[in-house]
């Protein structure tokens, strides 16, 4: 039985910011996988 991933990526704006270790980010990344 073959399997099929399907991978999506989605980025949503982040109202104002904040600061992790890496950096400050002004928005979220969202990678869905089905």
């Amino acid at each position: 039985m073959a399997r099929v991933i399907s991978v999506e990526s989605e980025r949503f704006p982040i109202a104002g910011s904040f600061t992790i270790s890496r950096g400050s980010k002004t928005e979220a990344e969202v990678i869905t996988l089905t």
